[in-house]
């Protein structure tokens, strides 16, 4: 069983009832939010496209009259095309700045020996965080209202910071730090990216230290 596991009766209690404006807010709010906040150079804000991706396939699915989320990995890996890695970084990315948050699930087997509990499908819940609140705008307003100065400047400070700190790092160091809760993944597309490199340098007769 994963750490922190609660029966399915308790899991209930998670969910809250949304309406699909609510939830449609919480994926624009997000969806600027990476905007404002992307590093320039960079393709990808904080969160990252795959998030985006994630979030809004979460929107949609969602059950609005009792909040009911609880998709497989499957099953977004299927529908997005995405590797399982890929989503569970999408969904760390997505819990880490506040827009979703999850509880692992047991469920009782019945079986009189053998294992008493099974693991099943997380349960999801969706949020929109005070940065991202502010950046959209007063909700209920038909069109976003202008990003506030603050919230604007908060989040291309941050930016910098974050390309500044990079800027100081190898480039291998660059994917194990994007790619912390992945160490691995990082490692495979850092040599994916110097053996593509390398090829192309061995066209040109250049030699790659």
């Amino acid at each position: 069983m994963r750490r922190n596991s609660i029966c399915t009766g308790l899991a209930n209690a998670h969910y809250r009832p949304i309406s699909r404006r609510e939830a449609r807010q919480i994926y624009a709010a997000a969806v600027r939010y990476d905007r404002i906040g992307r590093a320039k150079g960079h393709r990808n804000g904080p969160l990252g496209h795959v998030a985006l991706e994630v979030l809004d396939s979460l929107c949609n699915v969602i059950c609005y009259r009792t909040g009911e989320l609880q998709p497989a990995y499957s099953t977004l890996c299927t529908k997005l095309n995405r590797s399982r890695d890929a989503i569970a970084l999408a969904l760390k990315s997505l819990k880490a700045h506040g827009f979703l948050d999850w509880t692992r699930r047991t469920v009782r087997t019945g079986a009189e020996s053998g294992p008493q509990l099974k693991q099943i499908n997380n349960a999801y819940r969706l949020f929109l965080p005070a940065i991202a609140k502010a950046i959209l705008g007063r909700l209920g307003k038909t069109a976003p209202a202008p990003v506030p100065d603050d919230a604007l400047q908060a989040a291309q400070d941050r930016a910098r910071e974050i390309e500044a700190m990079r800027a100081t790092l190898t480039r291998k160091e660059q994917y194990l730090l994007d790619f912390a809760d992945n160490p691995q993944l990082g490692e495979t597309l850092y040599r994916m990216e110097m053996h593509i490199i390398e090829r192309e340098s061995g066209k040109q007769g250049v030699t790659v230290a």
